[in-house]
């Protein structure tokens, strides 16, 4: 479904694109994941619309293909683009944007959350605890980032530094935002250790963030 009201900016940029795109999608009806051609994604006010370089893959996402104890189907059985680490060139910048660093052309990561106010206190912790509005995740709640062109709020991008590979940089707008709020929050002092357990996608880029910090406090 369109949303009612579109961003001013992308119109001659979607005049310029194909009309559809290819995406890897869930259907809950068949429990499986196929690449199917969809229409592409048009920006509300409040969104960028960027060219995906690159969607990485969560375990989180391969849940949607377990079994769990209820038995339960998870929607209504429509397709469903699965994904919420990526990273891309942004298309077009919404008038609403107060970000001077996102312009068209700009390599960006984002993040996944969407009908939240970005604002309130609990935003600050985790936009899932928005009080203001009501958090759907891209990838779950609403199409994800396994497709060509996407669409998010403005305030989920970051402009990447030039030494970051664009490409490489997608598990970090997951993985990598939530491993290193578990290190910097642990407030950890030279002389002490820290366990992290595992080393799946949280695990070996918290070991790599507790290694930065660790070189950091030596150096002090």
């Amino acid at each position: 479904m369109a949303p009612s009201a579109t961003n001013d900016a992308s119109d001659n940029v979607l005049a310029g694109l194909p009309k559809t795109q290819r995406a890897a999608q869930y259907m809950s009806k068949t429990n499986s994941i196929s690449v199917n051609e969809v229409p592409l994604p048009v920006p509300s006010k409040d969104q960028l619309l960027i060219k995906v370089a690159a969607a990485s893959l969560c375990h989180s996402d391969v849940m949607l293909l377990e079994p769990n104890d209820a038995g339960l189907i998870l929607g209504d059985g429509s397709p469903v683009t699965i994904g919420h680490e990526a990273t891309g060139t942004i298309l077009s910048v919404p008038k609403s944007c107060t970000d001077p660093t996102l312009q068209v052309g700009a390599k960006v990561g984002f993040l996944c959350p969407e009908g939240v106010c970005y604002e309130c206190e609990g935003c600050q912790i985790h936009n899932s605890w928005c009080t203001k509005g009501k958090a759907i995740m891209s990838g779950f709640g609403r199409d994800g980032f396994f497709q060509e062109y996407v669409v998010t709020n403005w305030r989920n991008a970051i402009v990447l530094p030039d030494a970051l590979d664009i490409y490489s940089a997608a598990p970090l707008f997951c993985a990598g935002v939530t491993s290193w709020q578990g290190v910097i929050k642990s407030e950890i002092k030279p002389g002490e250790w820290m366990a992290i357990v595992g080393c799946g996608g949280l695990g070996h880029l918290g070991t790599s963030w507790y290694y930065f910090i660790w070189t950091l406090l030596m150096q002090q």
